[in-house]
């Protein structure tokens, strides 16, 4: 059993011990008033962890990270309570933090893509496209993962770095066809390039690989519609009536 799963295994057992107080049948808010912690040193880390889950679920997100960080120092070793407390201090705002907890969780398992992929947009959010790069990319400088691609290519648009968001989509879309989001992401860069018939050939293309798909359908026809080719626009919504 990894320790993930041992973690999540046992918050879920005393979770549902009878007679466990202050599990809550409905999330009260952050306006609940807060249930006093008691902190027990000689608890196992769990105990505190469990104490953190129900203070967030209640909305009580310093509370829950005070909880989490005491049950981290009894067991510094687990990534999941350093993706908890990353994902308890996004909550607050503290970004700071947030990627310190982050990055801890990435250390102590660098597999996870999700941990990966979280401390990722925390960059994107901090503006801070070489740590974005840094985490999303490999040794060669290639993306890590179709998602890795999706989340990368968004922050090269909003960089206005269109050739490199060209380079990664159109590597996607050749390696995974089957991916709806890849055709999407590469129409929408032939987009923003102004490079219009491009961007539907790439729709049509996708409509070949992943038929009767009504987003491309719709997707098409406001790219008619741009081009002002209202003869295929028409075609088009007589093609989706015959179906």
């Amino acid at each position: 059993m990894t320790r993930t799963v041992r973690w999540l295994a046992l918050l879920a057992a005393l979770a549902w011990l009878p007679g466990c107080a202050g599990v809550p049948s409905g999330g009260s808010g952050a306006g609940a008033p807060a249930t006093p912690q008691v902190v027990r040193e000689d608890a196992p880390a769990t105990y505190d962890a469990l104490v953190a889950e129900l203070a967030a679920y209640d909305g009580h997100f310093l509370e829950a990270r005070d909880a989490f960080q005491r049950a981290s120092r009894k067991d510094p070793d687990s990534a999941f309570l350093q993706r908890r407390l990353a994902r308890l201090s996004l909550k607050l705002e503290d970004l700071d933090a947030a990627v310190a907890y982050a990055s801890r969780a990435l250390e102590l398992a660098p597999d996870d893509e999700a941990t990966r992929l979280f401390l990722a947009r925390i960059h994107r959010i901090r503006l801070d496209l070489p740590a974005v790069e840094a985490v999303l990319l490999d040794e060669q400088g290639k993306p890590i993962s179709p998602d890795a691609v999706l989340l990368l290519y968004q922050v090269y648009l909003e960089r206005n770095r269109l050739a490199d968001a060209l380079a990664i989509t159109k590597q996607l879309v050749a390696e995974r066809p089957d991916l709806l989001e890849g055709h999407m992401a590469l129409a929408t860069v032939y987009e923003q390039m102004g490079r219009r018939e491009d961007a539907v050939a790439t729709i049509r293309a996708a409509m070949v690989s992943h038929p009767g798909r009504p987003v491309l359908y719709g997707r098409l026809a406001r790219m008619l519609r741009a081009l002002g080719d209202h003869q295929a626009e028409i075609e088009l919504y007589r093609e989706v009536l015959a179906e």
